[in-house]
């Protein structure tokens, strides 16, 4: 029996298909369900599988329906698709289907084809990245931060906080009228040298003493990421717990054996050195490849499948999310900030997908492939990475569909240093 089969080009890469399967194969699919349901389940009066098939039908109809549509829907769809040589590059959504025994099942659905890449122009790109000289200034900046970072904190008694003080309180805040009413009591830290802290709380706060209580207001910005913030203002109340003061241990010979497997000083300086000249490097590497990538994008014009956008977008979305404070977690306010993070995030999905896709076009024209050997390197770091053993991490990884979305992504790297070594930077 032959499925009837009809494909609509909707827009772009997004295809529509519909596909009827023939009355006598869904007559005969009820037949088989009803009879395997016949055979497992019991019903008063009878023996397990001895009760009238015609029983169990009247009983089970909706399961035996349920069966006979997981069943046939993504078979008949599968090799619909099959037959017309398409292949979805996300699984097909289902739009309707109409089931019924003694007639055609009728089954729709939507789904996105890869679009087609005419790749060119990508061997003679010129690009400007600039490489930052590591100075001597920059190596004594590490050395202070390093140096902060080692601070010991003091208490400290009998005055009022000054500036570069590290403070411990408790902090509640509330809609502007009603400061404290939620998030009450809750302690903070606060680093007066911190160049993130709210100017709001670097100006009120100086000149407090310990067991004090100001309340100070913040005024939001109506862009702030946090929706529940945005456009509002709020009160903070701040009670004074500890005042601290940091003491610097010095620069010297016993620091540098303190921090890490250093004789002397002069040995971390040029270890620091040594450092900032690979991130500088690293620096300049990720702005070249940027400009490469730019050029690429901008010189190409493709359809993006709203699926593969859709999935970028909503992976990115969630990753925005994970970086946003919530100060009261709730469903309403947890739908408006996601909301508000696909609507900021949808350029740059749209950008990462056609990346993806004209990355992996320079890859398949120039023949460039990834080794097993290289899959299993780069699967030897993340497993020690994650403190996990690299059949652990593989079984699991092949278990989520994650290790081709892996391959995929090297290769993608790969076809991006094939681009850096072919094109001229200056």
């Amino acid at each position: 029996m032959e499925l009837r089969v009809k494909v609509q080009n909707v827009k772009g890469c997004r295809r529509r298909i519909e596909v009827e399967v023939p009355a006598e194969e869904v007559r005969e699919a009820f037949r088989g369900a009803a009879s395997r349901w016949a055979r497992s389940v019991r019903i008063t009066g009878f023996r397990k599988g001895k009760a009238p098939i015609a029983m169990v039908r009247r009983k089970f109809a909706q399961e035996i329906e349920r069966e006979v549509g997981d069943r046939l829907i993504p078979d008949r769809l599968g090799k619909a698709l099959q037959s017309e040589r398409l292949e979805p590059i996300q699984d097909p959504v289902l739009e309707s289907y109409e089931l019924k025994e003694g007639s055609a099942l009728i089954i729709r659905a939507v789904f996105d084809i890869a679009p087609e890449i005419r790749i060119s122009g990508y061997k003679d790109l010129r690009v400007t990245a600039t490489r930052k000289a590591v100075t001597g200034e920059a190596v004594e900046e590490s050395l202070r931060f390093l140096q902060k970072r080692a601070a010991r904190f003091l208490p400290v008694e009998g005055r009022p906080v000054e500036p570069g003080d590290f403070l411990v309180g408790a902090l509640s805040g509330g809609l502007e009228g009603k400061p404290g009413e939620k998030a009450a009591g809750q302690t903070v830290t606060l680093d007066l040298e911190d160049e993130d802290l709210l100017p709001e709380f670097r100006s009120a706060i100086p000149g407090m003493e310990v067991g004090q209580e100001r309340v100070f207001s913040v005024t939001y910005p109506a862009a702030h990421p946090d929706a529940g913030l945005a456009g509002k203002r709020i009160e903070y109340r701040f009670q004074l717990r500890e005042i601290k003061k940091r003491e610097l241990p010095a620069l010297d010979d016993p620091f540098a054996r303190e921090v890490g497997s250093f004789d002397s000083l002069e040995d971390l300086r040029q270890a620091v050195r040594k450092d900032l000249e690979k991130e500088a490097e690293k620096a300049w590497q990720g702005e070249a490849r940027r400009e490469i990538l730019d050029q690429v994008l901008a010189r190409h014009k493709i359809d993006l499948p709203e699926s593969m956008v859709q999935a970028e977008l909503h992976s990115r979305a969630e990753e925005a999310l994970r970086h946003m404070k919530f100060q009261d977690w709730d469903r309403q306010r947890a739908r408006a900030q996601y909301d508000q993070a696909l609507e900021q995030q949808r350029p740059a999905a749209e950008k990462g997908v056609k990346a993806t896709l004209l990355l992996e076009a320079i890859a398949s024209r120039e023949g460039i492939d990834v080794a097993e050997k290289e899959m299993n390197e780069r699967l030897r770091e993340e497993a020690a990475r994650q403190k996990r053993t690299v059949a652990a991490l593989k079984e699991e990884m092949n278990r989520q569909g994650r290790w081709n979305a892996l391959k995929r992504a090297v290769l993608r790297e790969k076809a991006l240093d094939f681009l850096m070594r072919n094109v001229k930077i200056s």
